[in-house]
């Protein structure tokens, strides 16, 4: 009868264990799906934030700089701060249930132990902070590390031609310096702080065995309580420890939940436009002066843009054909004067708003990895037959048809070889997906031979329905009889004056 019972007890006592290790399994699973699911939702977040972001914003930064704020610092964020939220959960759970069994034990167990560690709640509050700057410090030089970088890879090829590879490195090894100074700074910081925290935890385990044996000695527990206090000692330094290094992680992670705060405030409502389109867009004294060189680009500058209209912007290099059109697009603001969509100022609609009323050709057309479908309707409004139509009427069809393309190939910058007039056809096929009041080329002409430039022109010259600027310094002499107005934009002297000015 014994035996059966002992038997019983220790099957029961097994099962009990597997069921409580199923149960610690099954935790540990949700938690990392919740982990995971939130990393992804959030590095989600920040990308939809960047991209919602204003264009003269976004170019105040190198794209290193996003580079890592959608990789490491979501990873950061995830690792240390999500993670670290339900640490503190779990372990605060269990100092809870910890210090309610010393005090139904005794009192004074509690506060002996308590007592032993405080230098670690006092460690808690005053280290982070100081190792907090010294990450903001050392995440500054990993951000100008990964940008000078990217920039010496990226002139690889000029780097080794010039024989410039020592130049190259020493002035790369300056970054690296830098950022070991900073990293340094971190670890003795941490290093103190360890120390700090060891030694509070192997005191407050001897207190509680001292405790424990004072108090049992002392008539006022038994031994079962002597065992429990002696214990409880010993394990409430595991959860203080975890509690503490999650707080710290979180408070090690602020740099980057304001980075990521930032990012993700810049996102947007695209929703209650107060234009539905754009017939006309009156520039009234324009002036413009870039504040670092200075030097005025434009001066008290009026001018008129009307829809159906076709107009060619040219001058100069440094005459502000590239100023006048950043202005337009309110990437630039204008020193002096007013910028107005029919009779709307600029300053009163969102960068939204005007992005939605505008298309732009750039001279370099980006090709995605993606599909020509997505490259040439990146909005996903065309059908088949429309886009079609589109790549017939740029007479992109006999390129594709010979090199067996379909609407669903896949092609990139690397993959995709074509001509540059081929690119901006494929720029001037973008801008015909969208129902834009306003399409805007600059320079797509340049580095194009004449055949090219003249099919290229062509088919910007039969645009008949929105407000077209064109800049161009090299549009043939033939072809500028053919726009409404002909631009031409000449360099400012120190003074503000134009040297040339002429408006046809």
């Amino acid at each position: 009868m014994e035996k059966e019972l002992i038997y019983s007890t220790v099957i029961r006592n097994v099962l009990i264990l597997l069921f409580a290790l199923l149960i610690l399994w099954f935790a540990d699973n949700i938690k990392s799906n919740l982990l995971l699911d939130s990393e992804m939702e959030l590095r989600k977040q920040v990308f939809d934030g960047i991209y919602a972001m204003p264009i003269d914003e976004f170019e105040k930064r190198d794209s290193g700089a996003y580079y890592n704020q959608i990789g490491r610092d979501v990873q950061i964020l995830s690792d240390q701060v999500f993670e670290g939220a339900l640490k503190i959960i779990i372990n605060g759970l269990s100092i809870s249930v910890i210090a309610a069994m010393l005090l139904y034990c005794h009192w004074m167990s509690f506060l002996v132990i308590l007592i032993f560690l405080l230098p670690l709640t006092i460690n808690n509050f005053l280290m982070p902070q100081k190792i907090g700057e010294c990450q903001e410090r050392s995440m500054d030089t990993l951000v100008r590390m990964t940008v000078k970088v990217k920039d010496l890879l990226s002139g690889f090829f000029t780097a080794r031609f010039q024989e410039g590879e020592k130049q190259v490195s020493q002035s790369m090894y300056a970054h690296f310096a830098e950022s070991a100074v900073a990293e340094k700074q971190i670890k003795r910081q941490a290093n103190l702080s360890a120390f700090i925290a060891n030694a509070s935890v192997t005191l407050s385990q001897f207190s509680g065995l001292f405790v424990a044996f004072y108090l049992m000695r002392m008539e006022q527990i038994d031994f079962p309580q002597f065992v429990l206090i002696f214990q409880l000692g010993m394990i409430i330094s595991n959860p203080v420890v975890d509690l503490i290094n999650a707080v710290i992680l979180i408070r090690f992670s602020r740099p980057y939940i304001v980075n990521t705060e930032k990012i993700l405030s810049e996102h947007e409502d695209q929703e209650g436009f107060r234009l539905e389109k754009v017939c006309k867009i009156e520039l009234a004294d324009v002036s413009f002066i870039y504040p670092e060189k200075q030097r005025c680009v434009l001066k008290k500058f009026n001018y008129c843009f009307e829809r159906g209209k076709k107009y060619l912007i040219v001058g100069e290099s440094g005459s502000g054909k590239t100023t006048l059109i950043k202005l337009l697009l309110g990437t630039l603001h204008p020193s002096q004067g007013d910028i107005y969509y029919d009779m709307v100022n600029q300053q009163e609609l969102s960068p939204s708003e005007i992005y939605h009323h505008s298309a732009v050709v750039p001279q370099q057309v980006y090709i995605f990895d993606d599909t020509i479908r997505r490259n040439l309707d990146l909005k996903g409004t065309c059908t088949d037959e429309e886009l079609h139509g589109i790549i017939s009427k740029v007479k992109l069809d006999k390129f594709f048809a010979a090199n067996g393309y379909t609407l669903d190939t896949q092609i990139s910058n690397e993959t995709l070889q074509v001509s540059g007039g081929e690119k901006a056809r494929i720029g001037l096929a973008r801008s015909l997906t969208l129902n834009k009041s306003i399409v805007i080329y600059d320079e797509v002409l340049s580095g194009l031979d004449p055949q090219n430039a003249e099919l290229v022109e062509d088919l910007i010259l039969e645009d008949e329905e929105r407000i077209v600027i064109h800049i161009a310094h090299n549009s043939s002499p033939k072809y500028q009889d053919k726009y409404d107005a002909v631009v031409r934009l000449a360099i400012q002297d120190n003074s503000g004056e134009q040297i040339d000015d002429d408006l046809v």
